[in-house]
């Protein structure tokens, strides 16, 4: 059996994050238009606009994969301990 040295924790997240969102470039790009309609497609912030519109789309899969703490559900109505 070949000796592989474990991938960096971050590497491997990145890639499963992008195996998990088939849709990744068309949601950057979405929103890329959207951010260069709100400056008024201005020439010269394209870039600026898909850099921005990544770290959007990482911050919102961070954001919606990390592991949810469990809470109580609340007691039920008329509980008389409420």
């Amino acid at each position: 059996m070949p000796n592989r040295s474990p991938q960096p924790a971050a590497k491997t997240r990145k890639r499963l994050r992008a195996k998990a969102v088939p849709e990744r470039a068309h949601w950057i790009a979405e929103a890329a238009y959207f951010l260069s309609e709100r400056r008024g497609f201005a020439p010269g912030g394209e870039l600026c606009d898909w850099l921005e519109a990544e770290r959007a789309f990482e911050t919102r899969m961070t954001q919606t994969t990390r592991p949810r703490t469990r809470r109580e559900p609340p007691p039920p109505a008329g509980d008389p301990d409420s």
